[in-house]
């Protein structure tokens, strides 16, 4: 792990959630020096926006702007990822919008508990399965 974040944003929808997210992470490796990186992301319209360099939507125009600029002066790959294989990205995005509060994690020790198992299934390629469980519904008259 290199690094994972989770920051609390005000946006309107979950694309600008993630156009957001990839321009800070890659703002990050960036200002890290670092180059070949891969910006994963669960939005394939994000995904397609920036690898076509097309956009189209007023909303995401500058922060897709700043996305393509990131990618070509770092030499970055921005590819989609399924939401059942991004859930250390979900665990913190849900961890920031519940406090309130920033936070820049650059060990797997500083990761928090629920999203160390989400890690280690992402790490060994094992899909993360969500299981809901249903209250018993009784209808009495």
């Amino acid at each position: 792990m290199v690094m994972a974040f989770s920051i609390h944003v005000a946006c309107t929808s979950n694309n600008m959630a993630g156009a957001l997210a990839a321009d800070f992470g890659g703002k990050w490796c960036c200002q890290q020096g670092l180059t070949n990186f891969t910006l994963e992301l669960d939005s394939m319209i994000i995904v397609n926006m920036v690898n076509n360099k097309s956009n189209n939507n007023l909303k995401l125009r500058q922060i897709i702007d700043n996305i393509i600029e990131i990618v070509d002066q770092s030499n970055a790959q921005v590819t989609h990822c399924f939401r059942e294989s991004n859930q250390v990205a979900n665990f913190l995005a849900k961890r920031a919008a519940r406090l309130n509060q920033m936070m820049i994690l650059t060990s797997f020790r500083q990761l928090p508990e629920m999203a160390k198992g989400a890690y280690f299934l992402d790490k060994c390629q094992m899909p993360y399965i969500r299981t809901k469980f249903d209250k018993p519904n009784f209808f009495v008259s």
